[in-house]
């Protein structure tokens, strides 16, 4: 059993927001690198509101559940050698900052401690970010059809006829 405190809610770290396009930018890289080792990590923490579609790649971590598994998460995440780990729900204005926040101020604790300080690995971060998907999931369906050819689930596509 961890005896880290919870991450504070209080500290002044805002973490970074991240632009759908330069999401989606990260996912076509990826996409044209089947067998490459992925450097990110997208989390959609919709719970009871995850209807529909999600963005490809992403894995669904409820927030509600988040905050006791951050440790191992940050855990799981450094030994893959994840840099990036995206959070988003659907506005990205409540879970989704409050997740990046409660993860960047892990990441954060764990270079003030020279690693890992969950008892699963003893892996230093290197650089890894924790951001918020700008506009969450409704802006990024908004982004029009090329966003919403990234996704999973059933998503209504225009295409245009020639």
């Amino acid at each position: 059993m961890s005896t880290n405190p919870p991450p504070s809610t209080a500290s002044d770290y805002t973490p970074p927001g991240l632009s759908r396009d330069k999401l989606l930018e990260m996912l076509r890289v990826r996409d044209a690198s089947p067998g490459s080792k992925p450097t990110f990590v997208l989390v959609d923490l919709r719970r009871h509101d995850h209807e529909g579609p999600t963005i490809k790649h992403a894995i669904n971590l409820p927030a509600q559940t988040l905050l006791v598994s951050i440790p191992m998460l940050y855990s799981i995440f450094s030994a893959a050698g994840i840099k990036d780990v995206i959070w988003y729900c659907s506005s990205s204005r409540g879970r989704g900052p409050r997740a990046a926040k409660w993860f960047g101020e892990h990441i954060m604790s764990q270079e003030k401690n020279g690693g890992d300080q969950s008892g699963q690995s003893g892996e230093k971060n290197d650089g890894m970010t924790s951001w918020t998907l700008e506009g969450g999931i409704n802006g990024w369906m908004d982004g029009g059809d090329d966003f919403k050819e990234m996704m999973m689930g059933e998503v209504e596509v225009k295409t245009e006829k020639k």
